[in-house]
């Protein structure tokens, strides 16, 4: 200022990594419009879903999509392997997303397919 005085200050920003992303834990693709198809549910701090990949109970992938939009079923499982309904049981997801801070995380888990 004009007295030659200054000021400084230090701002700290911590990033919760913690939510944002939703992913159910059972689906049930039987066309009732509820529940029909497996996809990540997220919030702003997700920009994208750069892979989705799902594996039946003996590491065989069934389903892989790349490079797709958050909150968007189209880009999820269907509950079909090769255009034929999957059986009942569970499946692995390994998912891998590109949060809106540029950093890249990785996250599995177990889904149930219902029928």
């Amino acid at each position: 200022d004009a007295n030659g005085c200054t000021v400084g200050d230090d701002i700290w920003i911590r990033i919760d990594r913690r939510g944002g992303l939703y992913l159910p834990n059972a689906f049930s693709p039987n066309g009732d419009g509820l529940n029909d198809v497996f996809f990540a549910n997220t919030d702003a701090s997700v920009r994208r879903i750069t892979n989705l990949r799902i594996f039946d109970r003996w590491g065989g992938l069934v389903f892989e999509r790349k490079d797709s939009p958050p909150n968007d079923p189209a880009a999820g499982w269907n509950g079909d392997i090769g255009g034929k309904p999957a059986g009942q049981g569970v499946y692995i997801y390994v998912i891998e997303v590109m949060r809106a801070d540029g950093v890249a995380e990785r996250y599995s888990g177990e889904v149930v397919l219902v029928r």
